[in-house]
């Protein structure tokens, strides 16, 4: 969390003189959209700029990355179920 502080994308509701933060539902709302974000793997500069895009664009942003987990998944069961031969 403090990471994400320093690099503005989470703003606090208060910091106490011993050095503790403290934050409000809607930032640690806003905290698990940013790790599911890094689930899909997107970097933190694309992570900034969606949270500045439309609905429908978020939604183009999520589908594009769901659907490229999706094929990397089913190409991992694939080469897990050893359907590809080597053939000489």
């Amino acid at each position: 969390m403090h990471y994400y502080h320093e690099i503005d994308m989470l703003i606090t509701n208060q910091i106490y003189e011993q050095g503790y933060i403290s934050y409000n539902m809607e930032n640690l709302t806003k905290l698990q959209h940013i790790l599911f974000l890094r689930v899909l793997e997107l970097t933190l500069e694309e992570i900034k700029q969606y949270f500045e895009c439309t609905v429908d664009e978020k939604n183009k942003i999520l589908g594009c990355k769901m659907g490229a987990l999706h094929l990397i998944k089913q190409l991992t069961t694939l080469k897990n179920s050893n359907v590809f031969y080597r053939f000489k």
